[in-house]
């Protein structure tokens, strides 16, 4: 383990010669401190700060620069349901649409659960396994130890999620290529 030493500017005026924390006294400790490498970390402060002012940006003038309105939402969610029936009612396959519209994937990308019926349960499937999985390692825990180790709940999760990451980096491979 290393130690973190402190410096700071206002106490580097006294003397050098052997910092406070480390004894004098007895020669063999010297020469096995000689022997060992320092792996000691020093982090120094400027003798001066420097403070940056920022506007307050939820004035009531910019609250509506950073929240969307309830109308706005519903013009959004309005906005891809017509898309939807769109992409339904040409015909064609999601993944069609991607082809044609690779520009514009961003748009609908987390909709295509709503196009077919099969892509939804899928979802919902996994999501159910991924749930499941963690409680079930949850309840592990509690029967072996009595205390859950939320780093193996987060692998458990994650191993079960694995899916949605890959998902992910397609889709912004696709919008980096487009």
């Amino acid at each position: 383990m290393t130690n973190l030493i402190v410096d700071f500017p206002s106490r580097r005026r006294r003397s050098r010669t052997t910092p406070p924390d480390v004894p004098t006294t007895s020669a063999p400790f010297a020469e096995q401190a000689e022997q060992e490498p320092k792996q000691q970390r020093r982090v120094s402060f400027a003798n001066v700060s420097e403070m940056k002012v920022v506007a307050d940006i939820a004035t009531e003038d910019a609250l509506p620069d950073l929240y969307y309105t309830s109308r706005e939402i519903q013009a959004i969610k309005h906005g891809n349901c017509r898309m939807l029936m769109a992409i339904r009612a040409s015909g064609v396959t999601m993944a069609e649409f991607a082809q044609r519209n690779s520009s514009k994937t961003e748009v609908f990308m987390g909709l295509e659960a709503h196009l077919d019926v099969s892509v939804s349960n899928e979802m919902s499937m996994r999501r159910s396994r991924q749930i499941e999985s963690v409680l079930e390692e949850q309840s592990r825990q509690r029967r072996r130890s009595g205390v859950i180790n939320r780093a193996d709940l987060a692998r458990v999760s994650a191993r079960e999620s694995e899916w949605a990451r890959v998902r992910a980096r397609i889709i912004g491979l696709i919008h980096d290529d487009a």
